[in-house]
């Protein structure tokens, strides 16, 4: 048997090469053996155990602090607020809600805009419609007070 120089792993007499680590293997002459009907004991060879595992890195590593360069934050070039739409949500308020409801996610700074203005423009009807309606019941008394027609 023989070992090899660079990882220190058995090897077969006859490899070429390491089958751990893939260095050459060193390169033996055929040994002389001489020739004599004496008996030799063979000595053993100790050799330190190797381990099963050899970390190539330490077991723990303190977390290395990283800088990452802040990103510019980008817009969506198309999301600002639009006085046509704005309008029409006013003049409209239930298109001016399914409006802002469909551009929510798309484009939300635009979806708020239509939003708040679908919002006054409800308000606003709600408003004159009550304005209105007082003001007719107002004028309907006072046409029916002021008639001279009085039935007894």
């Amino acid at each position: 048997m023989k070992w090899c120089a660079n990882c220190g792993t058995q090897m077969a007499d006859d490899a070429a090469f390491c089958g751990n680590c893939g260095t050459p293997a060193p390169q033996q002459e055929p040994q002389q053996v001489p020739v004599q009907n004496a008996y030799v004991p063979e000595q053993p060879v100790y050799t330190a155990p190797q381990p099963d595992y050899i970390p190539e890195q330490p077991v723990y590593a303190a977390p290395q602090p990283t800088y990452v360069e802040p990103q510019p934050v980008t817009t969506v070039s198309n999301d600002v607020p639009s006085g046509g739409l704005n309008f029409l949500a006013f003049l409209f308020p239930i298109v001016g809600l399914i409006l802002f409801l469909s551009m929510k996610s798309s484009t939300p700074v635009k979806a708020k805009s239509i939003g708040k203005w679908a919002l006054i423009g409800a308000i606003t009807g709600v408003v004159l419609s009550v304005l209105l309606t007082i003001l007719v019941v107002a004028i309907i008394v006072i046409a029916s007070m002021s008639s001279g027609y009085y039935y007894y």
